[in-house]
């Protein structure tokens, strides 16, 4: 082969050409395999596009506009609306706290006292830790929230004039050292995730916290009635969560008649004189320009409507936190 320059050529050039050819193939299967994934991209595109509800047309597009702008606005109308059903959060001193305490606590105790209404004579509308203590910093603004939720409530059962306001309970808010009272967060589908499963580089948001607190009052049944119906109707977010009712009458009406209306049920009528038999037979009344002797009395006797109710309400504040839920 060494004496044979033509075959060595042959040879070279074959090489340098299979070469060559291994290089342009290498080079057309991977341009290849670019335009085929570029393609399929744009197909699944294409039909992602196509199957869409609604399709993304013109038309579709202007609709959807239109309709995100009629929730916006809802949302918007929503959220003035709850704002006016719920306190803000005002920002007090814990001194001036305790001075609105102490001027509503006695306001409280005034209009009591006009509308007939017992209170306990230590009544401190549920704030008795505040009569000597100041609030911290960070818990004199819910604090004094909740305070005018109460004196709502409390108010609506003064107005109903209720016999007696027995006492007044609440929990300990989270910023005074509370456990947090939230409404749990609804997920898509239903599906709650474990508590575990959290990732703790992102703490929950809770859209709705309540501060529960606990009123029982004695008053009759009309009475307690229109108290709750005030209480549902107040102006604010105010859920009665739990209600317990004692009635003062633990045991049912007799069916026996007192000894006193027995004794006048079994008299019996008095005797007739012949007179007035014979004035009977004969048409005439001898004796209807006289005045009768004894008005018949009554024996019906009230069974049920005159005993009272000691109701116990466990009443929540609600409170929307729409800054975190608007987004």
């Amino acid at each position: 082969m060494k004496k044979n320059p033509f075959l060595i050529g042959y040879a070279t050039v074959t090489a340098v050409g299979a070469a060559a050819l291994g290089f342009l193939l290498y080079s057309g299967y991977s341009h290849y395999t670019e335009v085929r994934e570029t393609y399929e991209g744009k197909a699944r595109k294409f039909v992602s596009l196509k199957n869409r509800v609604p399709f993304p047309s013109a038309e579709n597009n202007a609709a959807y506009a239109e309709l995100t702008a009629e929730y916006k606005s809802a949302y918007e109308k929503l959220v003035a609306q709850i704002n006016e059903m719920q306190e803000p959060l005002e920002q007090i001193s814990p001194s001036a706290f305790q001075d609105k305490l102490r001027a509503m606590v006695s306001e409280v105790q005034a209009s009591a006292a006009a509308n007939s209404v017992e209170l306990d004579p230590a009544f401190y509308l549920g704030f008795d830790r505040y009569q000597a203590e100041l609030p911290s910093d960070q818990a004199a603004a819910p604090l004094y929230r909740q305070l005018k939720a109460i004196r709502l409530v409390i108010d609506q059962l003064i107005e109903a004039k209720v016999r007696r306001i027995v006492s007044i309970r609440r929990d300990l808010l989270p910023q005074e050292g509370g456990a947090a009272s939230t409404e749990p967060e609804p997920r898509p589908g239903g599906n709650q995730q474990p508590s575990g499963g959290r990732s703790q580089s992102a703490p929950s948001r809770s859209i709705v916290s309540a501060a529960p607190f606990e009123v029982v009052f004695v008053a009759d049944q009309g009475k307690a009635r229109q108290s709750l119906n005030a209480i549902a109707r107040a102006s604010q977010f105010l859920v009665i969560r739990a209600l317990n009712i004692e009635n003062s009458a633990t045991t049912g009406p007799s069916r026996e008649a007192p000894p006193e209306t027995a004794s006048n049920s079994s008299t019996p009528p008095p005797s007739s004189s012949p007179g007035d038999e014979l004035a009977s037979l004969l048409g005439t009344n001898t004796t209807s320009n006289e005045p009768s002797a004894a008005a018949p009395t009554s024996t019906l006797r009230v069974l049920v409507g005159l005993e009272t109710l000691t109701v116990g309400a466990r009443i929540e504040m609600l409170t929307f936190n729409l800054a975190d839920s608007k987004e």
